[in-house]
């Protein structure tokens, strides 16, 4: 009888631990997911500025010198300066001279734009006759390509029509690329 005691006793001590040990291995838990679930601060090695802020992506094309392709470059410029007309500033950088000595600038010289507007998914590209001076047949294709690429990331474009001093139908001096019909771009 009184080893049944003994062996009684010795039970309920273990079930006690046991009862124990499970409610602390329980209340870890759930206080370690606490402190996990807590948002840690995010402080930034340096402060963020308000023009770091505003800079968003372009991406322009340009013929490599090397592979003699169209490549993208990205360039970083002010998000604000894309509110009124997109397609015009993003075309106004592509006209600009590039620094990267690997890259060719295909855009004829002195090419001015005169306007640029999209109506019904097709942006109207008005540019100077300056424009139309290319005679070589590749290089004017690589004009086309360039544009092309670059007007694709505006999402609601879906077409190119280029206009040379707000006249339709007019060409390259190079005389196989016309302006005649609008160029379908793929985005």
């Amino acid at each position: 009888m009184k080893n049944k005691k003994i062996s009684m006793y010795i039970s309920i001590i273990i079930i006690i631990l046991i009862i124990l040990g499970l409610g602390y291995l329980v209340y870890i838990n759930v206080t370690g997911e606490k402190e996990n679930n807590q948002i840690k601060e995010f402080i930034p090695e340096e402060e963020i500025t308000d023009e770091q802020l505003r800079k968003t992506n372009i991406e322009l094309y340009y013929l490599d010198k090397d592979t003699n392709m169209i490549e993208k470059t990205i360039k970083q410029i002010d998000a604000k300066e894309l509110i009124e007309n997109p397609a015009k500033r993003i075309i106004e950088e592509l006209l600009k001279e590039i620094k990267d000595e690997k890259k060719i600038n295909v855009m004829p010289e002195n090419t001015k734009i005169n306007n640029i507007f999209i109506e019904k998914g097709i942006v109207y590209i008005d540019f100077s006759e300056e424009f139309t001076e290319v005679e070589d047949v590749e290089r004017a294709k690589n004009i086309i390509e360039v544009l092309k690429k670059t007007m694709s990331q505006l999402m609601e474009i879906k077409g190119m029509k280029i206009l040379i001093n707000n006249e339709e139908n007019c060409k390259f001096k190079a005389e196989e690329i016309d302006f005649k019909e609008e160029f379908i771009i793929n985005n």
